[in-house]
């Protein structure tokens, strides 16, 4: 807020206080009040009297001429804050005094020197430290810029015109120097107030108009209103900016400033028009051209030097402005290419380097422009990955050690013959050069960043040599011996190994290619990973270093990431656990590392152990606990030992490998006869217990101590000393009297009590406190700590209670009932997996209730209403996770409270139970809340007694027909209670009521409801809920065979008017009812199984081919003549669920709708909606199926769906949306066949 007059003038009286003794001759009293005013400008509420700001400005800019250097240091820190917080005009005047400084030309050489110095750094410091964050900021920004510019373009002109930028030396060139420096920067912070157009307040990267003479397009689509767009220099002066920068980078005659004002012209092609982009890509290639082809006399240093910072320029703008420089790379890829192939002679490494750079932000910022040219990059860079004149551009050997073992099985034949170690062209014996000079390093990192840019951006193009490219990179790997390169190297292949990985959905021929080398990739990341350097490499300068080791274990954890089985066979994992256990012994408590390593590098030291762990825990996750196994024994002792390392992240690797390696120890322990490794769990777990007990260690480490004790003590519990296990038991327990740690231990011992490997004896010493401290837990605020609470306690109440014939006793009666009371509270639809948790405790109490009675007591009274309340909420039960395991949990609690057969819990009780609840939350009308009160009925009737599904039946039957319309809430909840029971009726249920009589009497409610009067006073719901039910009876078993022909016959109308609403209606209804019967039939949705493992449900049987083939025909043969929109939706789901279960037989027909009548006929075009639409749900229904094979064939058939039959333009619209939407669909589903073109080139 702007302060008051009142403040402003104490603020001014303050200020004008600290000026006086600005003045002082001693340095310390002027040191002292500049650090006083600073102090004031930096307040947010600085404002000061208009004479008093300019006293304030004089001073500071005098100021930095101080000649004392802290003084000056702390007037540079006072600009920001005094240009934030000072009036526009006097903006300027700050400029305009920075500016003077930077343009000094009278004085002593020192004194000129001092005062350009201090402009520049006075101009660079406000730059960079301006922000646009506001409107009034915006104003700010363009008010320095169009100051600052005009001025520096104008010294930056002179000194061009003069030809003093030609010189080497001069006062005239170093003027321009400094100018171009600030330039420079402006333009990188705020570029957009450089290029001629308005800039959206407070967005400095948004232009809202370019003038003509920008040339071009806008780079922004939208068009705030004028009020809010800043003006920054006008578009003269931006071309005219532009022009001097290209003049000066043709005719300086010092490199270092060409440079900078190619980066200066690419900060500013960030924000600026096509024109602009244009002409930049078109001055360089012309100066490119010349330096090639028309001055012949140039030497290869001056054509370095000329065409350099030209083809720095390419890259730069291509990186600043992304894919808006595409159509201006095509064009100048080829002289940049040339130009890479020509600067071969010795010299010329930096500019091979730079076009190679060039290259590879061509990749990176707009592959598609150059995708033609992507071969001949990826050839030209595997050549130049061994450009080596040193010691010779090729060779054989490098990938042996000195016992002749091959890290390379597939080396080429020829380069295996080659006589000389090193190649035949030069001899290590007869180079005396020591390559102190030699720059050809930088060619070979070139050339891997350019391999790296397109395995990110174009991975399909490394196809053709991917093989020789990883040879390539693995020859490197061992021959290399510029550590920065060696680097790149690395980089290179963890990209390429990162491109074609499995997880990453690369491309099939990319997986099984990487599938083919990943042997060799591994044995090589594990010689390089260690110290170990053959005695010909050291001849030639090739030494292993912490950060070669770190690069090598990123390549092996990329490598177990991506290729499923690559450390499999051939023992490639066990020379890499060797690898990995050599590694964490040599640099255990900064040990030497090896040779060439520096030993006092702590860090670099501490980064390949994390790196080392890192890839130990990943390795142990992604490979079969079976392969893992055998090697424990090499790699246990030091990853253990690690455990105890005083650097955290050190420490928290190891835990986490040995947490995720506790598979393998089972796997182990189980086959160790000698009780070996029983020995090294004991101590793992001791390591454990220690370091729960230690108050000092970080939080990360104590998180992951946390975890791995959960994971010993539930899978190794059995093969530790007992001693030992019941100590770190104790310690978890513990860990939840702790704030920060409670999360955690209430995690582990949640998977300790759900585990059937804990030791028994450790889990019954702590399951009665645990239990306590758990149950406080539930009422509090903390929600995953309430539902890490709810997980644990839930194990616990499923291990039993004590009672006279419960073996499994671990908590009291009092205390279950205690646990099942407060874990009512979190039975609430904002959190359905503690909901599930908590309704799936109760179960277990109540299927215990002889046992445990005043736990089943409150089940019956607490639980119980908090889930009458949850079946009554509107929210949806649908779709997959927590909801899914809600709406079972829902199942069984109410199914296990009637077989408890506790006072007023029978199934008709809790049927009425939930009827009124729903009626009076007022959500009967909800389909959901019908569907979870039918459900819960259902489970409550197949619990009861075996003719309960029968005659509950039966009951809401006669009920329907007796109401009339007088209570339709209460009908609706009937019929979609009547759905679930057709589901699950069977034989058993023929005594109590004759499926006969009961048939005609429900069917003749179903009609009732169907009924277009009936309907309309008891509203639309009531047709869907009786649909609901008559396709619940269709799915189930016992009455398939007769309302499947009842409800084929609704289809086709039952020979009644087509036209007629009553007809339509009952169609519609038909058809709904046909959509629950293929949902239903055959679906896998049993409840929650007891505990000893039987189910309560059974899936509906699935749909034979007969009744699919009935289906089918009834479905296609109304699709034919539906006129209604709504009703062609529900016809293609359920033709695209039939053909998820059946793509090869229903697939081919609907291509034939498709491709079947005439185009210009309007209801031809509905069919091919129909069938299009059809595919679309076809993909979703067999993603949701899991069913690998049934994915494949309907991602075989589906590029017809969206080929040229459904997107010619003389295609139907409603056709071209409906292909478009199955495209939707696969592309989010099955993005491979998208982008598979053989695939897609099959249909055009």
């Amino acid at each position: 807020q702007t302060p008051g007059p009142a403040a402003a003038m104490a603020q001014s009286s303050t200020l004008a206080a600290i000026l006086e003794k600005v003045s002082s001759n001693d340095k310390d009293f002027r040191y002292m009040a500049t650090s006083d005013l600073l102090h004031e400008l930096t307040k947010d509420s600085f404002r000061a009297a208009p004479d008093v700001e300019k006293k304030v400005i004089q001073v500071v800019l005098k100021q930095l001429d101080d000649q004392s250097g802290d003084v000056s240091t702390l007037a540079v820190r006072c600009l920001p804050p005094l240009i934030s917080g000072c009036s526009l005009p006097n903006v300027k005047s700050v400029i305009d005094g920075l500016l003077e400084r930077l343009c000094c030309v009278d004085g002593k050489d020192a004194e000129i020197r001092a005062k350009r110095d201090a402009g520049v750094i006075g101009l660079k410091t406000v730059i960079e430290n301006v922000t646009c964050a506001s409107h009034q900021k915006s104003e700010l920004t363009a008010q320095i810029v169009t100051t600052l510019v005009p001025r520096l373009l104008t010294k930056l002109t002179d000194a061009i015109a003069s030809g003093e930028v030609e010189k080497d030396t001069g006062v005239g060139g170093d003027l321009a120097g400094d100018a171009l420096d600030v330039l420079t920067l402006t333009a990188a912070r705020h570029g957009a107030y450089m290029t001629g157009g308005a800039v959206s307040a407070g967005s400095e990267g948004s232009i809202i108009n370019n003038d003509a003479t920008n040339g071009g397009t806008s780079t922004s689509t939208t068009t705030p209103s004028s009020a809010c767009a800043i003006k920054g220099v006008s578009p003269e002066t931006a071309l005219a900016l532009e022009r001097a920068l290209l003049e000066y980078l043709a005719r300086s005659g010092r490199q270092g400033t060409r440079k900078r004002a190619a980066a200066c012209l690419a900060s500013l092609g960030a924000s600026s028009s096509d024109g602009f982009l244009s002409r930049c890509a078109l001055a360089a290639r012309s100066a490119i051209d010349r330096a090639l082809d028309g001055d012949t006399n140039l030497t290869a240093s001056q054509r370095d030097e000329l065409v350099g910072p030209y083809a720095s320029l390419l890259g730069a703008v291509a990186h600043a402005s992304g894919s808006r420089f595409g159509a201006f790379a095509s064009k100048s890829f080829p002289r940049i290419f040339a130009l890479t192939e020509r600067a071969h002679e010795e010299g010329s490494e930096t500019l091979r380097e730079t076009c190679l750079r060039t290259i590879e932000r061509f990749v990176l910022s707009c592959p598609g422009s150059i995708t033609e040219q992507l071969p001949i990059v990826v050839a030209t860079s595997l050549a130049l990955m061994t450009h080596d004149p040193l010691y010779g551009d090729d060779g054989g050997g490098e990938n042996s050690d000195d016992d002749g073992n091959n890290y390379n099985s597939a080396m080429d034949d020829d380069e295996e013959k080659n006589g000389s170690e090193y190649g035949s062209e030069y001899d290590a014996s007869e180079y005396s050069d020591d390559g102190d000079d030699d720059q050809s390093w930088k060619v070979r990192r070139g050339a891997a960043r350019v391999l790296a840019a397109v395995a990110t951006k174009a991975p399909l193009s490394l196809e053709p040599q991917f093989v020789a490219i990883v040879k390539k990179l693995l020859k490197r790997g061992f021959r290399e011996r510029d550590e920065q390169c060696r680097l790149e190297v690395f980089g290179a292949l963890e990209t390429i190994l990162r491109a074609s990985s499995a997880k990453r959905h690369a491309p099939a021929a990319l997986q099984s290619l990487v599938s083919s080398v990943s042997r060799d990739i591994g044995l090589a990341a594990a010689k390089w990973s260690t110290d170990s350097v053959s005695k010909k490499d050291k001849e030639f300068g090739v030494k292993s270093s912490l950060k070669i080791r770190t690069a090598a274990f990123h390549v092996l954890t990329e490598l177990a990431v991506g290729v499923p089985n690559a450390l499999s066979g051939d023992n490639v994992f066990g020379t890499v656990c060797a690898s990995l256990a050599s590694t964490l012994i040599a640099t255990d408590g900064n040990t030497n590392v090896g040779a060439g390593a520096n030993t006092q590098d702590a860090a670099g030291t501490s980064e390949v152990r994390v790196a080392a762990l890192f890839f130990a825990r990943v390795a142990a996750e992604t490979a079969n606990p079976t392969e893992t196994s055998p090697h424990l024994s090499v790699i246990a002792s030091p990853l253990v030992h690690a455990m105890s390392d005083r650097y955290y992240k050190t420490a928290a690797e190891a835990v986490r490998a040995i947490e995720a390696l506790v598979p393998a120890f089972v796997s182990a322990c189980e086959q160790d006869a000698d009780k070996t490794y029983a020995q090294i769990v004991t101590a793992l777990a001791a390591t454990l217990t220690l370091l729960l007990s230690e108050l000092d260690r970080d939080v990360e480490v104590k998180t992951a101590s946390l975890a791995c004790a959960g994971a010993v003590c539930a899978s190794l519990g059995k093969f530790s000393q007992e001693k030992e296990i019941q100590s770190l038991m104790e310690g978890l327990c513990d860990k939840l009297g702790n704030e920060t740690s409670r999360v955690q231990a209430a995690k582990a011992l949640a998977s300790v009590f759900a585990s059937a490997g804990a030791n028994e004896s450790a889990v019954a010493l702590v399951a009665p406190k645990s239990a306590e401290t758990l149950v406080t837990f539930l009422r509090k605020a903390d929600r995953a700590l309430r539902h890490c609470s709810l997980d644990a306690l839930l194990a616990l109440v499923r291990l039993g209670s004590p009672a006279s014939g419960d073996s499994g006793a671990l908590l009291d009666d009092a205390l279950v009932a205690q646990i099942v009371e407060n874990s009512a509270a979190c039975v609430v639809d904002a959190e359905p997996a503690a909901a599930a948790a908590a309704l799936s405790a109760a179960s277990a109490a109540l299927r215990r209730s002889e046992f445990s009675p005043l736990a089943a007591e409150a089940a019956r009274v607490h639980t119980l209403t908090a889930a009458l309340a949850l079946c009554a909420s509107a929210r949806s039960r649908r779709g997959g996770g927590s909801q899914q395991s809600l709406r079972h949990a829902l199942r069984s609690f109410f199914g296990d409270l009637v077989e408890a057969q506790l006072d007023g819990a029978s199934h008709a009780e809790v049927r009425e139970a939930l009827f009124s609840k729903a009626e009076a939350s007022g959500t009967a009308n909800s389909r959901d809340v019908g569907v979870a009160v039918g459900e819960c009925v259902a489970s409550a009737c197949l619990a009861a007694n075996a003719g309960a599904i029968a005659s509950t039946s039966k009951t809401l039957v006669d009920d329907f027909l007796a109401d009339g319309t007088s209570n339709p809430t209460r009908q609706k909840l009937a019929m979609y209670c009547l759905g679930e029971l057709g589901k699950v009726g069977d034989d058993a249920d023929d005594t109590v009521v004759s499926p006969d009589e009961f048939s005609d009497t429900f069917e003749k409610a179903v009609r009732a409801a169907f009924d277009a009067h009936h309907a309309s006073l008891s509203g639309d719901g009531l047709t869907s809920a009786a649909a609901y039910a008559l396709g619940g009876f269709c799915a189930g078993a016992l009455y398939r065979e007769r309302f499947l022909a009842v409800t084929l016959g609704g289809l086709d109308g039952d020979g009644a008017d087509e036209a007629s609403a009553d007809s339509q209606r009952s169609r519609y209804a038909f058809l709904l009812a046909t959509r629950v019967l293929i949902e239903s039939a055959g679906e896998v949705d049993s409840f929650f199984p007891d505990d000893d493992g039987t189910e309560r449900k059974k899936s509906c049987p699935p749909l034979t081919d007969s009744d699919a083939q009935a289906i089918i025909a009834g479905l296609r043969l109304r699709a034919e003549t539906e006129t209604e929109e709504g009703a062609r939706v529900v016809l293609a789901e359920c033709l695209g669920r039939l053909a998820a279960t059946r793509p090869d037989a229903l697939l081919p027909e609907l291509e034939a709708d498709v491709r079947s009548g005439s185009e210009n006929s309007r209801m031809d075009s509905k069919q091919k909606v129909v069938a299009v639409l059809a595919a679309k749900h076809a993909v979703l229904a067999v993603l949701s199926s899991g069913n690998a094979g049934l994915i494949t064939q309907v991602a075989d058939r589906l590029p017809f769906f969206v080929g040229k039959e459904t997107l010619q333009p003389a295609s139907p619209a409603e056709v071209r949306i409906a292909a478009m939407r199955v495209l939707s669909a696969a592309a989010h589903g099955l993005p491979s066949i998208v982008v598979d073109k053989k695939k897609l080139d099959r249909n055009g």
